[in-house]
């Protein structure tokens, strides 16, 4: 009878673990937190290792939301430049080929293109 109470107990707190993660990671992508919630824990954990106030807490919360703006935008045009330089190699990969070799490397190019 305490091997069963003891199983059902086991179990039941399986389920209610496994819930509660589901709804606190409901709509997000596994391992992906939102910026603000990234934010948060940054804070957090400034705040506990340097034991910050909270005025320094909010201050330090709108540094890091103000530089993430900027690092989005930095990440953004490097995003850009690099798919600028991929076509110009593409490009003069393709100058250096036999007609047969181009409509090859053109496919492998189209279905590059469909996985991203």
């Amino acid at each position: 009878m305490i091997k069963r109470i003891v199983i059902f107990t086991a179990a039941f707190a399986f389920v209610l673990c496994t819930f509660a993660y589901a709804q606190k990671t409901e709509g997000k992508k596994p391992g992906k937190d939102t910026q603000g919630e990234k934010i948060e824990r940054r804070v957090e954990s400034l705040g506990k290792k340097l034991n910050l106030t909270e005025s320094q807490k909010v201050r330090v919360r709108n540094i890091l939301t103000s530089s993430k703006s900027e690092t989005v935008k930095i990440f953004e045009d490097a995003k850009e430049k690099v798919r600028n330089l991929k076509v110009k190699t593409d490009d003069e990969i393709e100058q250096i080929l036999e007609p047969a070799q181009k409509d090859k490397f053109k496919q492998m190019r189209k279905n590059t293109e469909k996985k991203h």
